[in-house]
């Protein structure tokens, strides 16, 4: 049988990992910064992870999902980039 979310004790609610947590549009474009056509564009794109329906016309992301994508475009977009941070200086007043 299956339990209610609404039914789950404080313990089990605290146990559900970022795994099961899932995110609506809103809260996608927020934590990425992109707009609703990007989102739908790079998902049907295959470079934004899908959604899924969770009831009626509701849809959500896994959180982890969304996450990994933002670590993965950090990576990328510092692996891209052509700043450097600056050079470990071994004398920092500068007194040479």
């Amino acid at each position: 049988m299956t339990t209610a979310p609404d039914m789950l004790t404080k313990r089990e609610l605290e146990a559900l990992s970022s795994d099961t947590a899932v995110m609506d549009l809103k809260q996608v474009m927020k934590e990425t910064t992109l707009a609703e056509n990007t989102v739908y564009l790079l998902m049907r794109e295959g470079k934004f992870p899908p959604n899924f329906k969770l009831v009626g016309k509701k849809v959500a992301w896994l959180r982890s999902e969304v996450e990994a994508w933002i670590s993965w475009r950090i990576k990328e977009a510092k692996g891209n980039t052509r700043w450097q941070p600056p050079a470990a200086d071994n004398d920092p007043e500068g007194a040479s």
